[in-house]
């Protein structure tokens, strides 16, 4: 044999194994890949699978690889359809075995966040398996933002949950929901960067609920003992604020998850800022007054209280005084008729109270053409 028709001759076996070497680099990436998924299947769907993993191996040690090859990769798709469908929760229609290392990053990107896991699935999923694979890649990159995220989401959990306000499952999908709307139109970091503005908001507004409480608290406890006519009109004001807080909250049920966190928001800032409004001029009121009869003023809220009581009691001060104090606390800003329809006081008590309250510079007056 001449060196020529040598050469030849181990070029076309090098050919040959190379092709051979392709088909089982090509098999194996398609055996790892069905292991990932595997402990996802059914043990009756693994069990209905068998006859097939037998009919590869039988191929195998034929060495029929090219054979082989197409009946894993059949096999593949298959367990990819079932063990994605356990794992994401939805259906994906694969047309390629993909890379091993694909389903791995999924699988641990599923795996590390499975208390967001809905939230994690809307951002990456597409009915296109590469499309979905590669997006997964993108977020499995972004982890330091996404555990910021879940962070966030798992605290705004916890707190509604405290208070009975939503469920967990009714959030989650809420947000979910969002995350995959927001994943049609922008690229997975600025999603990433949105849904952590958002609820970032919203965590900060729902903590506004133990401030609310520790707020509630004092007045209770500064009130706790007290029977008369102050006690009485700062009961009735703080149960009519607190009200509102779940009123605050029924927009947790919206579809859009702006209006959930600018609704929540806006309502428990505002109850909130009614109930300290309330305090600081239940304060600001005794003050003026301990000022005027040249006395000390009281120091903390239970003194205010009872010295309050006292000046009702002496005729220094009248409870339609106080009721509409309290008022336009909560309400920062009320009209004259609004008063009087309320609370059934005639229009000269209420200007009389009005101008009482002007005068101590506990309220501004103002008159304005309608």
């Amino acid at each position: 044999m001449s060196l020529d028709a040598l050469l030849k001759h181990y070029e076309s076996l090098a050919t040959e194994l190379e092709k051979e070497i392709n088909v089982l680099s090509r098999a194996l990436n398609d055996a790892k890949t069905m292991n990932i998924l595997w402990r996802y299947l059914s043990q009756e769907y693994k069990q209905m699978l068998s006859p097939d993993l037998d009919e590869v191996r039988r191929l195998i040690l034929n060495e029929d690889y090219a054979s082989a090859l197409l009946k894993i990769e059949e096999t593949c798709k298959t367990i990819i359809r079932e063990g994605l469908e356990f794992l994401l929760g939805t259906s994906v229609e694969p047309d390629v075995c993909p890379d091993y290392r694909e389903i791995e990053v999924l699988d641990k990107l599923i795996s590390k966040y499975q208390s967001i896991k809905d939230v994690v699935v809307n951002i990456i999923y597409s009915k296109d398996l590469v499309k979905l694979l590669g997006n997964a890649r993108k977020l499995f990159e972004l982890q330091e933002r996404l555990d910021v995220l879940a962070s966030i989401i798992l605290e705004v959990f916890e707190k509604l949950e405290e208070y009975n306000i939503t469920s967990r499952s009714d959030l989650a999908k809420l947000i979910a929901s969002n995350a995959g709307m927001l994943a049609r139109t922008k690229d997975i970091d600025d999603v990433l960067e949105d849904l952590i503005v958002h609820l970032t908001r919203l965590r900060d507004a729902v903590k506004l609920i133990d401030r609310i409480n520790n707020e509630i608290a004092s007045i209770h406890k500064a009130i706790n003992e007290c029977k008369g006519s102050v006690c009485k009109v700062i009961l009735e004001k703080t149960i009519a604020v607190t009200n509102h807080i779940k009123d605050s909250l029924t927009h947790i049920h919206s579809i859009d998850l702006n209006v959930v966190v600018e609704e929540t928001a806006s309502k428990l800032y505002n109850v909130y800022e009614s109930l300290s409004s309330m305090r600081r001029s239940l304060e600001k009121l005794a003050i003026k007054l301990s000022v005027e009869l040249g006395i000390k003023p009281p120091q903390d809220l239970n003194q205010t209280i009872s010295f309050l009581e006292r000046m009702v009691s002496e005729g220094k001060l009248t409870e339609t005084e106080i009721n509409i104090l309290l008022d336009v606390a909560a309400s920062k800003q009320i009209a004259i008729q609004d008063l009087v329809s309320k609370h059934g006081y005639s229009v000269e008590d209420v200007m009389a109270a009005v101008i009482s309250l002007c005068n101590k510079e506990v309220l501004k007056c103002s008159v304005s053409i309608g």
